[in-house]
């Protein structure tokens, strides 16, 4: 019975989403129960395992399993260790989507591609199968560094089982006794980018002061593809989470904002999915008269044609994390999460959200509102209908 309670246990903490501002409570009441095993392993790791040395850094390995916008936040921190370590061979351990962002970048030396189950959900037990891939692929290597951004215990467990001599990161649900630097943390719980910050001033990876800010880079064959893309206003409506999308009432409300609008209007549509709204955006007015058109493609692709973008309205998703990136004007709609810790950062970036809903942040499933998706109602009303017209 005991042995079942367990695998239970374990079987609840690959499976359980969390990041790194506010984590499942059960999921940090489980790791702070195991907190005497990471002690064990902790004491035994000083004992027998590799001893960090204070020469450069040869070998860097960087975990980071979640979604795009994460992945976009971290390219400052890849870009200061490649500057302060040009030489070093640097991994990143992240969800399949991070090769195409870093494209026309030399920061990462190597990606390697890993879906953790408490990030893509329905693995069952193969997400633990996969874990225990992923540590003996990256035991064959040994790493001078480690560092794990986002104080997830269950990240920080992998990163001490991979023979990494210096393991550094965050103690945000428990764990601490497996790394051998803890980064400082205030609690006040700042934004993700201010995390990845902090890391890189603990390493002293930059002079202080120094910028720290998202981007990505386009090569010199996409910039020549980008400069033959006419420039257009661009809108994603669609998101990882069912509560995150815009309503279909909402979406015919903000594309009536730009009926006179002199530029093309373009949305972005994800890759697979998305029935129902691409049913209602083939019926809609601008479509049958071949002013909004509808794109699909790879995100690659998709990185190239925002750049082109005169402003790009999204949701609290990826493609705004993007935008934001390129320096493109964006505005984001929130609805069910707060933004403070999430929200794209850029010069351009401004926030749509409504301040009376009480029951925020949601699970971001089921909606608790008495009227639907109230969080995203009526935040289109103020939109300026005049971008892109010729006087503007």
């Amino acid at each position: 019975m005991a042995s079942l309670t367990g695998l239970k246990a374990v079987f609840f903490i690959l499976t359980t989403s969390s990041n790194v501002r506010t984590f499942n409570p059960r999921l940090v009441k489980i790791a702070k129960y195991l907190a005497p095993i990471w002690a064990l392993l902790g004491f035994g790791g000083a004992l027998w395992g590799r001893k960090p040395s204070n020469k450069s850094p040869q070998t860097i390995v960087v975990f980071d399993f979640h979604l795009i916008g994460d992945i976009v936040l971290l390219t400052p921190l890849l870009k200061a260790l490649r500057t302060r370590y040009p030489d070093a061979h640097i991994c990143l351990v992240a969800g399949p989507w991070a090769a195409e962002l870093l494209a026309g970048t030399n920061w990462v030396s190597h990606l390697l591609a890993f879906e953790a189950p408490w990030v893509k959900y329905g693995q069952g037990w193969r997400g633990l199968v996969r874990c225990l891939r992923l540590v003996w692929l990256l035991r064959k290597t040994p790493w001078d560094w480690g560092i794990e951004v986002r104080g997830d215990v269950r990240q920080i467990a992998l990163l001490f089982f991979c023979r990494v001599s210096r393991r550094v990161g965050y103690n945000f649900t428990g764990g601490q006794q497996l790394l051998t630097d803890l980064v400082p943390d205030d609690a006040a719980h700042p934004h993700l980018l201010d995390h990845n910050h902090r890391i890189a001033q603990y390493l002293h990876l930059m002079p202080p002061g120094a910028p720290f800010v998202s981007q990505l880079q386009l090569s010199e064959a996409e910039r020549l593809q980008a400069a033959r893309i006419a420039p257009y206003i661009g809108f994603h409506f669609d998101a990882s989470l069912p509560l995150r999308r815009l309503p279909l009432e909402e979406v015919d409300l903000l594309l009536a904002r730009f009926l006179t609008s002199a530029l093309p209007l373009i949305v972005f549509m994800p890759p697979r999915g998305a029935q129902l709204l691409h049913a209602h955006l083939t019926k809609h007015p601008l479509f049958l008269n071949g002013r909004l058109q509808l794109w699909r493609g790879g995100l690659r692709d998709m990185v190239v044609h925002l750049s082109r973008a005169v402003h790009f309205f999204a949701m609290d998703s990826g493609p705004a994390h993007i935008a934001a990136s390129l320096d493109i004007p964006v505005t984001v709609f929130f609805g069910p999460a707060w933004p403070e810790r999430v929200q794209p950062v850029g010069r351009q970036v401004s926030v749509r959200m409504r301040s009376d809903v009480p029951c925020r942040p949601c699970d971001q499933v089921h909606c608790v509102h008495p009227i639907a998706q109230y969080c995203l109602r009526g935040l289109t009303a103020t939109i300026e209908p005049q971008i892109g017209n010729p006087q503007t």
